[in-house]
C-alpha cells in the first residue's frame, strides 16, 4: 500500500476541517491516545447524485487514511484556486457552466481537460479504494412492491449505503487489526432523505452507525460527489441507449482509478436475484404503496 507524505509544516498553522473533524469524531477517546488513534484510521467521505424523483440514485465515496486526506485537502483547495473556483466545487454545476466559477469552462474544452486530468490525479493519488452503488429507481419500486424487503432496504438512499457498507467490510476483512467500530470512520454529506433510516438499518447490521456533515468546507466530499455524479450520468445513458456524447466529463476517472465488484449499479433483474438469495417473503399480491414514510 502506498504512504502518503504529511503535508509540510508552515510556522502559521492553516485550518483544516479533516483534521478538526478528526478531533471531533474521536473526541471520546482518551486525549493521550486520540492522535495515534487518527493517524491509523481510516476515513470514508460519500455523497449521494439524484433524487426519488429521478431515474437513477447513487450513493459514493473513497476511502483513505487520515494522512491522505490531509493530502487531498491541501491539493484540491490548490487546484480551486489555480482556476480562481471561489467557492465548494459541485460537479452539477461544473458540468453546466453554472455560476460565476463555472462560466470559465462553458466554451473551453482545453481548460476543462486541464482542470479534470488535475481533478482526478489529486484523487488517484490520495484515495485507497472507491465504493459506489446505486439502484435504477423505478426496478427498485417494483422490486418493493413484490417482496418484503427489510427496513432499510425499502428505501434507495439506505439502500444503496447499505450495499456499500457491506463491500467495505469485505475490503476491511483483509486488513489484519482493523474493523468497522474504532478503525475505520464513514462520513456520509448531511442532507439525503433517508439518512435517519440508512443510520438504524447500518446499526442493525454492522453495529456501528455513520457520521453526517454538511459539505461546507468538506473538500473530500467533492471527489465523491464527482464519483456519484459519474457513475448515475453513465447508467443512465447506458439503460436510455443514448449515443455516448462526444464530451465525457470526468471520463478519465474509470482510466485511472480500479473500479471492481466495490462499485455496481442494481436494476430489476439483479435487485430480484438478491430478494431471492436474501430469502425476502414475497407479497400475496404487489402493493402499490412502496414509498414507506422518508426520514432524516
Amino acid at each position: 500500500m502506498a504512504v502518503g507524505v504529511e503535508p509540510r509544516r508552515t510556522r502559521t498553522a492553516v485550518y483544516s476541517p479533516i483534521r478538526h473533524l478528526a478531533w471531533a469524531l474521536w473526541l471520546n477517546h482518551n486525549p493521550a491516545r486520540c492522535y495515534l488513534t487518527v493517524a491509523t484510521t481510516y476515513a470514508g467521505f460519500f455523497d449521494a447524485s439524484g433524487k426519488p424523483q429521478t431515474p437513477v440514485l447513487y450513493v459514493s465515496g473513497f476511502i483513505s487514511t487520515e494522512e491522505k486526506w490531509l493530502g487531498f485537502e491541501k491539493e484540491w483547495i490548490a487546484l480551486l484556486r489555480r482556476f480562481d473556483i471561489k467557492g465548494m466545487f459541485h460537479t452539477s454545476d461544473y458540468v453546466r457552466g453554472a455560476g460565476e466559477d463555472y462560466e470559465q469552462f462553458l466554451h473551453d474544452d482545453a481548460r476543462r481537460i486541464d482542470f479534470e486530468t488535475q481533478a482526478v490525479s489529486i484523487i488517484k493519488r490520495n484515495t485507497l479504494k472507491p465504493f459506489s452503488y446505486g439502484v435504477i429507481l423505478a426496478d427498485h419500486r417494483a422490486i418493493v412492491s413484490r417482496y418484503e424487503m427489510p427496513y432499510g432496504f425499502e428505501r434507495p438512499y439506505s439502500f444503496c449505503g447499505l450495499q456499500g457498507v457491506y463491500w467495505i467490510m469485505l475490503w476491511l476483512g483483509k486488513k489484519k487489526g482493523t474493523n468497522l467500530q474504532d478503525k475505520l470512520h464513514l462520513i456520509y454529506e448531511d442532507g439525503d432523505e433517508d439518512r435517519g433510516r440508512f443510520s438504524d438499518a447500518m446499526h442493525r447490521d454492522f453495529d456501528v452507525r455513520p457520521n453526517f456533515l454538511p459539505k461546507d468546507k468538506v473538500h473530500p466530499f467533492s471527489a465523491a460527489d464527482i464519483l456519484a455524479w459519474r457513475h448515475n450520468r453513465l447508467i443512465r445513458e447506458h439503460k436510455a441507449k443514448t449515443p455516448r456524447p462526444p464530451r465525457e466529463f470526468f471520463g478519465a476517472l474509470f482510466k485511472q482509478i480500479p473500479h471492481g465488484p466495490s462499485c455496481g449499479f442494481y436494476d430489476y433483474k439483479t435487485l430480484e436475484a438478491f430478494c431471492e438469495e436474501k430469502r425476502f417473503a414475497r407479497r400475496d399480491r404487489p402493493t402499490t404503496d412502496v414509498s414507506g414514510v422518508s426520514d432524516a
